[in-house]
């Protein structure tokens, strides 16, 4: 125990991974207490007992059955004959590595893993490699080996352990299997899986979210969301569905041979294929469990969770029955269905002359749908979209064939049937009923959980599910507040523990601001448990300025949206299947077929957008961001698409006359397109022949038969706009910036300019900068200072901050002193100032003077005796003579004399007697009771002895 506590003060709360490995590890350590035999069902209590059980359940699990070859083979013919790696990429994957790459690998590995059953780990392969050409050498020549299919016997044998997961814990199908090989061996799968990585995204899907570089789990919830959004308003009857599969061990029932048939299709060399064929199917296991091994099995079947090749090697061999639901043709998919609009809104952009294909036409002024969505998936965990009820045998068909095939099994009890316009549907329920599946509609109470994620038709679903989740963050509080954590230790644990969860729910799911609300306040309650304390803004700010660097939730729910904006602002990658779900989305709702428009004027179609409240999120985000403002080197043919609305000025007639265009009711569906043409060889626009009387009206104002025009367009100065197409040479040179984005102009002007350091562009800036952006308290935080007496927090130098929480302090001594810095102590004149009935008086319970922070640290009598005593019992009487020098050294970490910063060791030393100021002072208050010098001075040595070693 006195091993533990020191670790946990010395690491605790300046050790990231230290401290959430700890309480991780507090939370998934698990006994197994008891099994239900399954062939008596009775139960088991006893460890050996327990131990044959499992074996005999994981010997049955690994023995693979009899596959059918021919099924085999009607897969793999779905797959296109083009997607497979060449034969440059083979050799590239089975080039040896060298003595660099392993190093280089063993610098990234992580530590504190847990270790295989030859007990070594990382950080002894690390320092051997390091320090030992002898032991590099060798490593290297056992990596060359195993390229080759040689390996060492200990890379075959592997200890696993069960992680619960959730449902009956006597029931061994409820715990997963996680195996912990050897680190050499971990090493050369490791090396194997970051060249797979390079190879898998041409080969895989781009509805294959699970563990490919560039793909986001998140995308599956996306569309989940703005998909159920849009039937539910504007196509409920359709018999839409989605059929959330769940396979029964997916993992552990892959078929070695399907494996190796699965790879040599995706041109994957024979040397290799033969290689990790032994590796993984000729392993034997041993079953820890409550820290008894049991005698091996071996493992004939399935790819071992916990090396970093087996999600890879999942990957393909789920991909063949990936392709063919993508290639059978009974299978439709589902698609975002048309909304209606009203027709003041809905505009008609004019067909453009394609016939020069070398100008930069956006494809998405064509209007083009992207293809159905038939199926999404996230490794294992497989949602099939199905538009009719007659779709249903062709699924199960091809399910059962992938069963054939591989072994996999699916099983129905556990498979969702949900209605995604939330309709209930007679011939779908009656499917549900037959083949025991669970049916979901807006009827059910709860919302169905997809990757993490609800799916839901109604508030109360919705509200079901975030209460659940609020629950489950009070109760994480409560269980941290056991470990008193100081101010700092509180702000990192928010951060990775308690919120962690919410980030992954908010970047796809539109939540009540209320709940946001009552989440901010629950997590600040866990931060502050104290009042008087610093504002919630204050807690957010970077440690370097004063606060603990906490994520703002509410705007974090908004950057977290970022992403989908920044890839519209890139180049459009082929496995991104959401981006141009996006464009079509913003499309249907706004009725304009280019998107610009929706970018430059956010506020004017925030409303249209909003009716599908996750796209009403990006919408409310890029209204904060800085304004995307048009720029001249965009090529003429994108403001075409601009509303009038948007650019078009009237000028103060010089005849007196009213102008006969009212700016504030032209509504958006006007374009300038619908006044002008493009003369594409001239880059230049030119008025169209109208029979609106609007537009003819606005056409007069622009180009009057007489005098001044009436009306400007606000375009770029080098814009022209003729009302007869000019004559050769009058148009101006056409301008054509580099395109970076598929459906925009350049963007490489929209910046985010912060108050420190350099402009970022919006297309990469990080989440973390836009936050600080959106806090008005850095615009507050100053370069230099002249320091005052009374300190406040705001004008505090981020130098003193970085002093203050490098000091290496017990955690019971920093979060007082952050209160101090922070002007946020419960002082007499403060409380009084605030609630004179219930407290009366303004005057230190210690002498009559008024009780400021500065009298409450240093300038009560009674307390200078104190600090006095301390000061000459830790020999540091000479350095501080008066209250003001003491004073000074606490919020600025300088002396008085010369303004020089004082050692760490000293401001330890006065750290640790504003403590028992502390602590003596509060006990007072609390016990009713006067000053005590003598308990104040015991207090001040039972604190040093919580000081580090490194200071004694």
């Amino acid at each position: 125990m006195l091993r533990s506590a020191t670790r946990w003060h010395e690491n605790g709360e300046r050790n990231n991974k230290y401290f959430y490995r700890v309480i991780r590890e507090r939370q998934t350590q698990q006994t197994i207490q008891s099994l239900r035999g399954s062939s008596t069902g009775s139960t088991l209590t006893t460890v050996g007992d327990i131990i044959t059980e499992a074996r005999n359940f994981y010997q049955k699990l690994y023995t693979p059955d009899a596959i059918d070859v021919d099924e085999v083979n009607r897969l793999l013919d779905a797959i296109p004959n083009e997607t497979k790696i060449s034969k440059q990429q083979a050799a590239a994957l089975m080039s040896a590595p060298t003595e660099i790459d392993l190093i280089a690998l063993l610098s990234h590995s992580p530590a504190g893993k847990s270790l295989g059953i030859d007990g070594i780990p990382f950080e002894v392969y690390k320092h051997l490699a390091s320090t030992s050409k002898p032991f590099l050498d060798l490593f290297h020549r056992i990596v060359l080996d195993a390229f080759q299919g040689i390996f060492p016997p200990s890379w075959q044998q592997t200890r696993m352990v069960l992680l619960f997961k959730k449902g009956d814990p006597q029931l061994l199908s409820n715990w997963r299997p996680l195996s912990l090989i050897n680190t050499d061996a971990k090493i050369f799968t490791k090396l194997l899986a970051n060249r797979f990585n390079q190879l898998l995204p041409q080969l895989i899907n781009p509805y294959q979210t699970g563990f490919l570089p560039n793909r986001l789990i998140s995308d599956n919830g996306w569309w989940n969301q703005v998909l159920m959004e849009n039937l539910r308003e504007a196509a409920p009857d359709l018999p839409q569905v989605a059929v959330l599969l769940d396979q029964e061990k997916a993992y552990d029932r892959v078929h070695p041979e399907y494996l190796q048939r699965v790879l040599a299709r995706f041109g994957f060399p024979d040397t290799l294929i033969t290689a990790l064929t032994g590796l993984f199917f000729d392993t034997r296991i041993s079953i820890s469990i409550n820290g008894w091994l049991g005698s091996p099995i071996k493992q004939l079947r399935g790819l071992r969770q916990g090396d970093p090749l087996s999600p890879l090697l999942f990957n393909l061999a789920f991909e063949p029955l990936l392709r063919s639901i993508l290639a059978c043709p009974n299978l439709s998919g589902v698609s975002l269905a048309p909304v209606l609009l009203k027709p003041s809104v809905r505009c008609s952009p004019r067909s453009l002359d394609l016939s020069l294909s070398d100008l930069p036409l956006p494809p998405s002024t064509l209007g083009s749908s992207p293809p159905p969505v038939k199926l999404l998936s996230y490794a294992d965990d497989l949602e099939v979209f199905l538009s009719h009820p007659n779709e249903w045998p062709c699924l199960m068909q091809l399910l059962d064939q992938y069963g054939k095939a591989s072994n996999a099994k699916v099983n129905l009890s556990k498979t969702v049937l949900l209605s995604l316009s939330g309709v209930s549907h007679d011939s779908w329920i009656s499917i549900a009923r037959s083949s025991d599946l669970t049916w979901h509609d807006a009827s059910v109470k709860t919302a169905v959980r997809y990757l993490g994620y609800p799916l839901y038709h109604t508030r109360h679903q919705l509200l079901s599910y975030l209460n659940e989740l609020k629950l489950k963050i009070t109760r994480q509080c409560h269980f941290l507040k056991e470990r008193h954590l100081s101010i700092k230790g509180s702000g990192l644990v928010a951060n990775s523990l308690i919120l962690s969860t919410l980030w992954h729910i908010l970047r796809v799911t539109p939540v009540p601001t209320t709940w946001l609300s009552e989440i901010r306040s629950i997590v600040r309650k866990f931060l502050l448990p104290f009042w008087p304390a610093p504002s919630w803004s204050k807690l957010c700010l970077p440690q370097k300025y004063g606060g603990v660097g906490l994520v703002d939730i509410e705007d974090q729910s908004l950057a977290l949206h970022l992403i989908y904006l920044q890839r519209l602002l890139g180049r459009h990658r082929p496995s991104d299947f959401v981006s141009p779900w996006l464009v079509r989305a913003l499309q249907l709702y706004t009725g304009h077929t280019s998107i610009l428009p929706i970018m430059l004027y956010p506020n004017s179609y925030r409303s249209l957008v909003s009716r599908s409240p996750l796209l009403g999120r990006m919408m409310t985000l890029i209204c904060r961001l800085p304004s995307f403002d048009l720029s001249p080197g965009w090529p003429v043919r994108w403001f075409l698409d601009l509303p009038l609305s948007a650019i078009l000025t009237s000028i103060h007639p010089a005849s007196g006359r009213p102008s006969t265009v009212e700016l504030s009711t032209l509504s958006l569906r006007y374009l300038l397109s619908d006044l002008f043409s493009w003369e594409q060889t001239r880059n230049t626009l030119v008025l169209r022949t109208l029979r609106s009387t609007k537009l003819k009206a606005i056409a007069r104002e622009l180009f009057p038969s007489a005098g001044p025009s009436e009306a400007t367009l606000q375009l770029p100065t080098f814009f022209c706009c003729y009302q007869n197409t000019p004559e050769q040479g009058a148009y101006p040179p056409v301008l054509f910036s580099p395109r970076d984005s598929d459906w925009l102009p350049s963007s490489s002007h929209w910046l985010l300019r912060p108050r420190y350091g350099k402009s970022i562009a919006i297309r990469s800036v990080p989440l973390q900068a836009i936050r600080r952006n959106w806090n008005k308290l850095l615009e507050d935080i100053p370069q230099t200072i002249h320091p005052p007496l009374r300190l406040p927090a705001e004008i505090i130098l981020s130098s003193v901050w970085k002093t203050f929480w490098a000091l290496p302090l017990p955690q019971a001594a920093i979060t007082p002193w952050w209160r101090l810095l922070h002007n946020s102590i419960g002082v007499a004149s403060k409380l009084f100032r605030w609630n004179p009935t219930s407290f009366p008086s303004p005057l230190c319970r210690f002498c009559t003077e008024v009780e400021d922070t500065f009298h409450f640290v240093v300038g009560c009598p009674t307390k200078w005796v104190f600090w006095s005593a301390a000061l000459a019992e830790m020999n540091l009487t000479s350095c501080f003579k008066t209250s003001e020098d003491i004073w000074t050294a606490l919020v600025t970490f300088q002396d008085t004399a010369d303004n020089l910063q004082i050692d760490t060791t000293t401001m330890c030393q006065l750290g640790f007697i504003f403590l028992a100021v502390w602590k003596q002072h509060w006990r007072c208050v609390f016990d009713d009771t006067p000053w005590s010098l003598s308990a104040a001075l015991a207090l001040l040595q039972q604190n040093r002895h919580l000081v580090l070693p490194d200071l004694e």
